[in-house]
């Protein structure tokens, strides 16, 4: 890795910057080859600000906006600092450099550009597969931009230099990746120490993503046998497109191919053991194979749960909760599973559910799953977890085994039949989720909610609620019933909806903003141009708790947000509205509890400055 930090000889430094950066550059002197990546530091950040009169322009717009603290006022920040942004030129020297160093040392010309906090999480710092100079200087004012930004709109009360300059902003080669995913060190469900565990798709994998449906090898370091392969079929591919992606349907055959074999999943543990023997922690490693070559992208450190130190973190009003799958870490999370999907442990076996449900192996189905879910669980000392009934559509079921037998064939089944009326195409589905909570409940006797989506009207939720009655969910002390709004409708008919039997509800921020601005989630290439709106989502999230204040809800009547790919602009709202919690993807907890503590912290800071100003308004008054 090379720094690129002007000097008088105006050459490129070697030099670390932050742990991970410094994990990467380390691997090399053990033989594994990692991405070839260029730094800019914060020195040369700081000499593009100077030439541009940065600090000064910035502070201008702080003042502006940060003292009247209102919301108006904070929502014009983000185009104030755009335009001044736009006006930004890089000194020659600098530029120079930095095209000389990219043209000579990168082996393809798709480049991957992103904050250094970015740490494979934040989407809004990260810009992909960028292509040609022009891009690549505009990526890095963007990404700079939304920084300064986010830094301003915090109300810090005092301007700061972080506002003005980041730590570094990093660049790195993209690939055309025959295959690309995640390996663990050890296993991260059952922490054993002797398996390493890979997730692997065929071909591009966004660093921005969620690895949720993976082919998964778990390898045996003694023996280094594969001792267990999960097969998961995929439909969709990516190809390289400058600032983004270009998706593509894969065929039936290369749908059946599985990302790797066994000769390459091992070859990948060995490198994977070389970089568990090099660092004390255990490490979450992302990788991609290319041209026979496995390359690593990024490492870090994951955490075993360890009760004493949980019980010695400063806890935050809102509560943090985790996404849970069967590999996802979930004892990282502080406040428990906010999004425990049922769709992992349902099709685990990779037969349609109704082909075991009516047939003479149902009870040894229910048992199975049971166990599954429960070893999750007893991983879970924190005091609530949410189950979300199966929201796979009808085409993700057709792939599995006897899957053609149940299936409709829908045109587009995203907006088909999924959620409640799912339940009408196939009750037996839902009625077995609702025993299988009930056999859940017999040893959990921590909160546990079971979380209703792609509930279309409130007919819908009626019909839902009458079924969880019949099935005697209600008479459980510790059952509680969820909603989640996942569609325009719920919003705008939020008055309508009977919440008399609903303990909170769940704010899925993903797909409210791809239905509103009318695009298919299947279709990747345009969410990544769009991703999520947030300026609108904030306007939702404000009309969601305005409709909630007026229809007189119990006190312990909670709200929840749903942030998968951890907007911090969406957390922070989150947090100014008052709402109970936010749920991130495993890989986001410690970076959304920190943010959340400290937008609390400035929360109750602002409101204390606000009530000494009134204070004195009204001492000086006659």
């Amino acid at each position: 890795m090379s720094t690129l930090r002007v000097s008088h000889d105006e050459s490129p430094a070697v030099c670390t910057i932050g742990p991970s950066l410094e994990e990467l550059q380390s691997l090399a002197a053990i033989g594994v080859e990692a991405v070839p990546t260029l730094c800019i530091s914060k020195e040369t950040l700081h000499r593009i600000a100077v030439a541009n009169n940065l600090e000064e322009k910035l502070k201008a717009i702080w003042e502006e906006t940060v003292p009247h603290h209102s919301q108006k006022s904070l929502q014009g920040i983000s185009a104030k600092v755009t335009t001044v942004f736009e006006r930004i030129h890089i000194p020659d020297d600098i530029s120079n450099i930095l095209l000389k160093h990219v043209h000579g040392h990168f082996e393809t010309s798709y480049l991957n550009v992103y904050a250094s906090s970015f740490s494979f999480t934040h989407a809004e710092y990260c810009h992909e597969n960028v292509h040609g100079d022009a891009n690549l200087v505009h990526s890095i004012m963007t990404i700079w931009q939304k920084l300064s930004s986010d830094y301003i709109r915090q109300i810090r009360h005092t301007f700061t230099t972080e506002m003005v300059v980041p730590d570094s902003i990093i660049i790195q080669q993209s690939y055309a990746a025959k295959a690309s995913g995640v390996a663990y060190t050890k296993h991260p469900l059952t922490e054993d120490k002797t398996q390493i565990v890979i997730r692997s798709i065929q071909g591009i994998q966004s660093l921005k993503d969620q690895f949720e449906k993976t082919d998964t090898f778990t390898i045996d370091t003694r023996t280094w046998n594969v001792i267990n392969t999960k097969k998961s079929t995929q439909t969709i591919g990516f190809t390289q497109k400058p600032d983004g992606f270009a998706t593509f349907a894969l065929s039936p055959a290369k749908q059946d191919e599985i990302s790797l074999n066994q000769d390459q999943a091992v070859t990948l543990a060995h490198i994977i053991r070389k970089i568990k023997l090099k660092f004390p922690q255990h490490k979450k490693i992302w990788w991609q194979l290319y041209e026979n070559r496995f390359i690593i992208l990024g490492l870090r450190t994951f955490e075993v749960f360890k009760p004493e130190v949980v019980l010695k973190k400063h806890k935050s009003l809102t509560k943090v909760l985790v996404i849970a799958d069967g590999l996802s870490e979930v004892t990282s999370a502080n406040d428990g599973i906010g999004l425990l999907k049922g769709d992992y442990f349902l099709t685990e076996m990779g037969v349609h559910p109704l082909f075991l449900i009516k047939g003479k192996h149902a009870n040894t189905y229910l048992d199975s799953v049971t166990k599954k879910i429960q070893a999750t669980l007893n991983k879970q000392l924190d005091p609530f977890t949410l189950y979300q009934p199966s929201q796979y559509t009808s085409n993700e079921f057709k792939m599995l085994l006897h899957g053609n037998n149940f299936e409709l064939d829908e045109e587009n089944p995203f907006l088909g039949f999924r959620g409640a009326s799912r339940t009408y195409l196939h009750p037996e589905i839902f009625q077995f989720e609702l025993h299988l909570c009930l056999r859940l409940l017999e040893n959990y006797k921590n909160t546990f909610g079971l979380n209703l989506s792609w509930v279309r009207t409130p007919n819908e939720l009626v019909f839902l609620i009458e079924k969880i009655k019949k099935q005697g969910l209600f008479e459980q002390k510790n059952f509680q019933a969820w909603w989640q709004i996942t569609t325009p409708e719920n919003i705008l008919n939020l008055d309508a909806y009977p919440l008399e039997n609903i303990s909170g509800i769940v704010i899925n921020i993903e797909t409210l903003t791809e239905l509103s601005l009318g695009i298919d989630p299947k279709n990747y290439e345009l969410l990544y141009h769009y991703g999520v709106s947030t300026p609108f989502m904030e306007k939702i999230m404000a009309s969601i708790k305005k409709q909630l204040e007026s229809k007189n809800l119990p006190p312990d009547f909670q709200v929840f947000v749903l942030n998968p790919y951890y907007n911090n602009s969406i957390t922070r709202t989150t947090v100014e509205l008052g709402f109970n919690g936010v749920i991130v993807g495993s890989d986001n907890v410690a970076a959304v509890h920190e943010q959340i503590c400290d937008t609390e912290s400035n929360t109750l800071t602002n409101a204390l400055h606000s009530l000494l100003k009134d204070i004195k308004l009204h001492q000086l008054s006659p």
